[in-house]
């Protein structure tokens, strides 16, 4: 269990760090299996997603608004001019994450407003 509780604990420090902003900033997905987005999927799948810092999460979803394509292209015609299919357009898992961490994000509002 030591192991585990290390691990959370660096990937918690990551989160919290300069170091996960400036790399959503550069890119949201890529490296992807050392990404921003690949240690909020573990917290994700822990059940910790709350536990993510909430400035992380406002920029995460603002990145991925305003730097991401909204849907999954089937072919090639249906990209818009000028995107970059390589840093533009996100693998299922990844929009997985991202849907279901925006969801939570929302339903955290609604709650914190309700009461």
């Amino acid at each position: 269990m030591d192991k585990f509780n290390e691990a959370l604990q660096k990937t918690m420090d990551y989160l919290s760090s300069d170091d996960a902003k400036i790399s959503l900033k550069r890119d949201v997905y890529w490296p992807k299996w050392d990404s921003t987005w690949w240690h909020l999927l573990l917290l994700h799948e822990l059940g910790l997603i709350k536990e993510a810092p909430k400035d992380l999460m406002e920029l995460f979803a603002d990145v991925v608004n305003t730097n991401v394509i909204h849907f999954f292209p089937v072919t090639e015609e249906e990209l818009p001019k000028d995107t970059d299919p390589y840093r533009q357009i996100l693998c299922f898992c990844a929009q997985g994450v991202f849907t279901k961490c925006f969801m939570i994000m929302e339903l955290m509002s609604i709650k914190k407003y309700l009461g």
